[in-house]
């Protein structure tokens, strides 16, 4: 899909906004602006400090430190981290995670009674990368399953019973591969139906992304594995059934 990207977007603000912040009309209406443009805020841009401009602050600064949950003090002083982070050409968007792609099927998005679908441009374009070079290296050749995208975050990210995580769009699923290619309901890595060299490709091309920090999953031939000395994948509780991705910021660039 490509990187989504601003030119940089100049943000003059008289004093800081947010809690605790002098937070004048203009500059608040300045920073829900901006939030608003890079799909954190959806709220009117009123100029007032509020709870949905707070959260949408603290949201923002979550993603530009790598927190898996939300965090941040809600607040934006001038000249300080998010305020460059907010001006800078690769901040990232919060949008709903690509339908399809080459390499990959949004499973999610087939599913209507489930709603994590959002995250990070980061986390999209990460995604994208490493499907492509998942088929154009493997699955194409070998007609194997594409990557299988599910829980993301939700719609305004947060607190999500369903997982641990994947508040702040930095953290995906995949469901495993099956042998059939086209049967995409998700498998188990103990099922005899699980593709597991479909899932170690899929791994590798994700781990040859540089925003991909650690991969979680439980196949226990694959946690075996390493590649120049680093282990393709981690075990944690509950992820027999699917590959847990988190990524990491990249340096800001301005």
């Amino acid at each position: 899909m490509g990187l989504l990207v601003h030119r940089m977007a100049k943000i003059i603000l008289a004093a800081s906004v947010g809690i605790g912040g002098r937070n004048y009309p203009t500059d608040v209406r300045k920073i829900q602006d901006r939030l608003k443009a890079l799909g954190f805020y959806n709220g009117v841009s009123d100029g007032l400090i509020g709870p949905k401009t707070i959260y949408s602050i603290r949201l923002f600064q979550s993603v530009i430190v790598g927190r898996r949950m939300i965090g941040g003090d809600g607040r934006i002083d001038v000249g300080g981290e998010t305020h460059r982070w907010l001006e800078a050409t690769n901040t990232p968007f919060w949008i709903r995670m690509p339908e399809k792609g080459t390499g990959f099927v949004n499973a999610e998005a087939i599913d209507k009674k489930d709603k994590h679908d959002f995250g990070t441009s980061w986390l999209a374009d990460t995604l994208s990368k490493a499907a492509e070079a998942y088929y154009t290296k493997f699955a194409k050749e070998h007609d194997r399953s594409p990557m299988l995208i599910n829980d993301a975050s939700l719609e305004l990210g947060g607190d999500t019973p369903d997982h641990a995580g994947h508040e702040t769009g930095l953290d995906i699923d995949l469901r495993l591969p099956k042998k059939d290619p086209d049967d995409w309901s998700g498998a188990v890595w103990m099922s005899r139906e699980y593709d597991r060299l479909a899932t170690r490709a899929q791994i590798h091309a994700l781990l040859n992304q540089s925003m991909v920090s650690i991969v979680y999953f439980n196949d226990p031939e694959l946690l075996r594995e390493t590649i120049n000395g680093r282990p393709i994948c981690k075990k944690v509780s509950g992820h027999d059934n699917h590959i847990h991705v988190c990524i990491e910021p990249p340096v800001r660039s301005n």
